[in-house]
């Protein structure tokens, strides 16, 4: 899992990227809320069930490929955090590029204001 210190704003455009990027390539979504798989169909739906979840696993699928991201958000000793696992189908397969892209951009933000303090 990659750490990464992050603010809500920064945790709903992560959640936001990795929704519009595979969607613009045909992924239907289902999150898995610990009991039961609840389809949804926008970034809303997403961050509606989020809200009640201490930890989000967002199953995808297009044809016959499935893959799962899972995203925990919560408070740490320095902060806001963000820990994101991934089917590393994903990666191999270049689904998540801008997402990915997002994330590094975050972390390096991140890191620039603790080298700054």
């Amino acid at each position: 899992m990659n750490r990464l210190e992050i603010t809500k704003c920064n945790e709903e455009k992560i959640l936001n990227s990795f929704y519009c990027e595979l969607k613009e390539q045909g992924f239907s979504f289902s999150v898995y809320d610990g009991e039961r798989f609840n389809n949804v169909s926008s970034v809303g739906d997403i961050l509606d069930l989020y809200h009640d979840l201490d930890e989000m696993s967002i199953h995808v699928k297009r044809g016959d490929y499935k893959a799962c991201a899972s995203f925990i958000f919560g408070n740490g000793e320095d902060g806001v955090y963000c820990m994101f696992d991934y089917s590393y189908s994903l990666l191999e397969k270049k689904l998540l590029t801008k997402t990915f892209k997002l994330i590094d951009e975050l972390a390096d933000e991140r890191c620039e204001r603790l080298a700054l303090s």
